[in-house]
């Protein structure tokens, strides 16, 4: 398929929200990093489940528990792959990548002791930071920054050199949700194991624009949320090496991940079981499994080329507009489509507000990110995140609704 052809086809028409209209206007959705649109064919997985299958799983003998049991553990599978090929029991399903997260984190609670060291980036989530202030607040061990350079990139260099073995765990994002860096989670990962840390990578944002594989990367944990990758709400997926599963206590204690129960102990199932207590998100693993599909029947190749053409022109574009700034950037093979701005003396709210006059659907605030904005030295930004069905001439309304919001604002 050729760029043009890329270009042409915007794969819109796949998905039913963006053929209405807001504020009688085309629906231009740009706030992708907070989640992503689904597909009629995500849609329809999930209403034929309801409508047809919904049973539980694991739990009885008849036809409708048996098919939904079959299609729940082959979504496990499908991740798997998905993943890089992982086994099957080191995939666990979650509620989202958040729960994902705090199941980690409180795992590690036994492993962690005071004056160990947990190491985290300045440009993480704020699921990717609470949950490890906790564990430091509940262990006595310390919470560590890695060093960020002036182009708003990890200092990799400078990182490997601050690192010692009193470090226990690395938790970093794969790709940021705020500035759309693509961190070098390769090199972070060769530096953990250079000092035998675990490498804990939230993959939320990664996964609906590049190809994973946590084998490669060597990651003992990876987190992904279903909702951000073309898939519903309410699913989410940690992988972690068999035998750090093993290790780990259950993060939750119910029915489903139990092998013996009597009045005075209980004994738990193996893995993945013993970490998805009551009635898992059924429903949500198959609209996973089914975006899983879309994803690869689109093919990565055919993303990535979409989403170059779009960055460029939307770089190109800002290029003629000098009161708009761009927070990173500086290395754009370094990003994916996920600009945080600002317009002079502009409040982000308010430019939020001009583009969805003009039917542009966009993220102003903070982004769950405060201590970033902290070091940008603002309150908050303007946020656009393309997906792979946005179109060039997406571009051409922006540009329309910057100038609105200039006119109005900037006298």
């Amino acid at each position: 398929m050729s760029l043009i052809d890329i270009e042409k086809d915007t794969f819109y028409h796949d998905y039913p929200v963006l053929q209405r209209k807001v504020q009688d206007k085309k629906l231009i959705y740009l706030d992708n990093a907070a989640t992503t649109q689904k597909p009629y064919s995500v849609i329809n997985k999930i209403a034929q489940f309801y409508q047809m299958q919904n049973s539980n799983i694991h739990r009885s003998a008849h036809s409708l528990s048996a098919e939904c049991t079959l299609e729940y553990d082959n979504a496990r599978s499908k991740v798997a792959e998905f993943l890089g090929g992982t086994l099957f029991n080191e995939i666990i399903f979650t509620k989202g990548c958040t729960e994902a997260i705090n199941l980690v984190s409180f795992c590690m609670e036994k492993k962690i002791q005071k004056d160990d060291e947990i190491w985290i980036s300045p440009i993480e989530h704020h699921a990717n930071i609470l949950p490890w202030q906790r564990l430091c607040k509940n262990t006595g061990a310390k919470l560590k920054i890695i060093p960020m350079n002036d182009q708003l990139e990890l200092e990799i260099s400078t990182f490997e050199h601050l690192i010692t073995e009193r470090a226990k765990l690395v938790a970093v994002t794969h790709i940021s949700n705020a500035l759309g860096v693509v961190n070098p989670v390769e090199s972070i990962s060769r530096i953990c194991k250079k000092v035998g840390a675990l490498l804990f990578i939230d993959g939320a944002q990664a996964v609906s624009h590049t190809k994973v594989n946590v084998k490669e990367i060597n990651a003992d944990f990876y987190a992904l949320s279903g909702h951000k990758m073309f898939g519903p709400t309410g699913i989410g997926v940690l992988y972690a090496k068999e035998h750090l599963l093993n290790e780990f206590e259950p993060y939750q204690l119910g029915g489903g991940m139990i092998e013996q129960v009597t009045f005075h102990e209980s004994t738990f199932a193996p893995i993945p079981y013993k970490f998805e207590a009551g009635t898992p998100p059924i429903a949500g693993a198959l609209g996973l499994a089914q975006a899983i599909d879309y994803i690869s029947e689109t093919r990565y190749d055919v993303i990535l080329q979409k989403e170059r053409l779009l960055y460029d022109a939307f770089m190109e574009m800002c290029s003629r507009i000098k009161e708009i700034k761009i927070y990173g950037h500086k290395n754009p093979h370094h990003h994916i489509p996920v600009f945080s701005f600002n317009i002079n003396r502009i409040h982000p709210h308010d430019i939020s507000t001009i583009f969805d006059s003009y039917g542009i659907a966009i993220r102003s605030g903070h982004h769950c990110c405060q201590p970033l904005m902290q070091i940008l030295g603002v309150p908050a930004t303007a946020r656009i995140s393309f997906a792979y069905y946005n179109s060039i001439s997406d571009i051409h309304i922006i540009e329309e609704a910057i100038k609105k919001s200039m006119e109005i604002f900037i006298k």
